[in-house]
């Protein structure tokens, strides 16, 4: 467990770092009570962005567990076709939560797409030739190339059937641009190609919005020893640095905590990095009782200790809601 939070390690210009993840709320708050959810047709939809985002829904997880429970489609098409629902994709907020109520909805996802486009763009690039087999002269050649730019753009909302609220509404969008020419191998996707890309990318910007996820930091470690260490204290930094750029912070712990008390408490550069070790593993508690223990031995400010110091308060406060968010649709289940 205690290298599942980290992704990567990175090493910078200026020092050693790694990689930790860290628990993000949902952008809407509210998302968590409307967790049995369908996804309305959505107005102008001809690249299958209503069933990129359905399948974006089925798939999120959160801690191991689906946040959402769709509405099967099937079961809502058959009601919008008895109730002959004019399902335009921008239903007015009383239909809505009437059709929400027919097909078992908590929470309904409408809209529209507002743009999707292709455009190329014809440009040349130069290339180098040789004239002979030994390329003993050469001489400038012109290639053509394609330059396709694609746009996608949709106004997406979600409405609270049993409040009759709308708890979001977003325009979203996004672009990508591919090219190509005639001496490369590579290819151009097709506009259908294209715009589907886009619409997986639009449709995981939403989910993305609705759910608590983890979003990855990079976060600074201390190799600096700044006291008097002895070799055998030296290499237990060194070998709980390594450990921690190989994600296992389990390791880089223990040694950090043998370490710590082997300095009689005064290291703040093991007290800090045993900050970081607790923080990668989600003990958010513990590691800033150590980067408050870190910041009490310095007698000068740190940068990185005061960045950790900042940046742990905000992930308590950020860990809380997520947590609200996440046992939120709980407290609604029988």
């Amino acid at each position: 467990m205690g290298g599942a939070l980290a992704l990567l390690v990175l090493l910078t210009a200026c020092g050693r770092s790694v990689s930790i993840q860290m628990l993000e709320p949902a952008k809407v708050t509210q998302a968590g009570q409307i967790r049995q959810i369908a996804v309305m047709p959505l107005k102008q939809d001809r690249i299958g962005l209503t069933e990129r985002l359905e399948a974006a829904l089925a798939q999120s997880r959160v801690e191991g567990e689906r946040y959402f429970t769709l509405v099967d489609r099937r079961d809502r098409d058959q009601v919008l076709a008895e109730q002959r629902f004019q399902h335009s994709g921008l239903m007015e907020p009383d239909e809505l939560v009437a059709l929400g109520e027919l097909i078992g909805a908590s929470g309904l996802i409408s809209g529209r797409i507002n743009q999707a486009d292709s455009n190329d763009e014809r440009y040349y690039e130069e290339r180098i030739r040789c004239r002979d087999e030994k390329c003993q002269h050469t001489y400038l050649a012109r290639v053509w190339c394609t330059a396709r730019q694609m746009h996608l753009s949709a106004s997406l909302r979600v409405t609270d059937v049993a409040k009759a609220e709308i708890l979001h509404a977003q325009t979203y969008q996004t672009s990508r641009k591919w090219q190509h020419c005639r001496d490369s191998a590579s290819t151009l996707p097709t506009r259908g190609q294209g715009l589907q890309q886009l619409a997986d990318e639009l449709a995981e910007q939403f989910v993305r919005d609705l759910t608590p996820h983890y979003r990855q930091q990079s976060v600074e470690l201390l190799d600096d020893p700044a006291m008097d260490y002895t070799r055998e204290q030296s290499a237990q930094l060194d070998s709980a640095l390594a450990f921690m750029e190989a994600g296992r912070f389990d390791r880089a712990q223990s040694l950090l905590t043998q370490l710590l008390q082997s300095t009689g408490q005064r290291s703040y550069v093991a007290a800090y990095n045993l900050g970081v070790a607790h923080e990668a593993q989600g003990d958010l508690t513990a590691a800033q009782a150590l980067y408050e223990m870190a910041d009490a031995r310095l007698a000068e400010p740190v940068e990185a200790v005061n960045a950790a110091l900042i940046r742990i308060d905000q992930a308590i406060e950020k860990q809380a809601l997520a947590q609200r968010q996440l046992h939120n649709g709980d407290q609604d289940s029988p």
